[in-house]
């Protein structure tokens, strides 16, 4: 692997690279036709215990049927912090790949949201927001696994979700380089996207 650092040998690469899997892809003629979405969160001050585990609405779990228009869907999911911080989740819309802009009208809805579940905590004080861009396909299935046309490049995206999932995928990918691939993944192959160059998001 040739980076402008030098260049680099290995047995085989991990392309991770969340927005930019596509684009990686693209340099090792893989393609990977991903839809881009951004998921806006916010945190709050620490309090006392009051949320016990994660806590995530259904929707979260189920096939995605696409971003219908205004192309945002405000979900639930929360959970609290060991030090007592309150993270609030999320509004999802499509974007841009590096669109991590704060829309303040889908924040409002979030809250809203949230406090359907737990109005107690409508005097919460929210210390910080962001945005963060992840990545799924027209299929709902992510692309994981070796590709025929790079047999050394193992490709992880379109996982559609972010630190939550980041455990459980680094883990199956350590199993499928050691051989252990869980054969539920095969379909997500990325070979299966040898015939799309560019996905298109609707």
């Amino acid at each position: 692997m040739e980076t402008p650092k030098g260049v680099f040998s290995a047995g085989w690469v991990v392309n991770c690279t969340g927005p930019r899997a596509a684009f990686l892809g693209r340099m090792a003629e893989v393609p990977i036709p991903l839809c881009f979405h951004k998921g806006t969160a916010f945190v709050s001050e620490p309090v006392p215990p009051v949320i016990r585990g994660p806590v995530c609405g259904g929707g979260f779990l189920m096939k995605g049927e696409g971003l219908a228009p205004p192309r945002r869907q405000i979900g639930f999911a929360t959970v609290q912090t060991s030090h007592g911080s309150i993270l609030i989740a999320q509004s999802t819309e499509q974007c841009p790949s590096d669109d991590k802009s704060v829309n303040m009208p889908s924040l409002a809805l979030v809250a809203r949201r949230f406090l359907q579940h737990y109005p107690q905590l409508r005097e919460l004080q929210i210390l910080r927001a962001w945005a963060a861009v992840t990545t799924y396909t027209r299929d709902d299935l992510p692309v994981f696994g070796f590709s025929r046309d790079a047999s050394n490049l193992f490709t992880v995206a379109g996982f559609k979700g972010a630190f939550t999932l980041a455990p459980a995928v680094g883990q199956l990918t350590r199993d499928a380089l050691e051989g252990s691939m869980d054969p539920d993944y095969l379909p997500c192959s990325p070979d299966r996207c040898a015939d799309e160059r560019e996905a298109v998001c609707v």
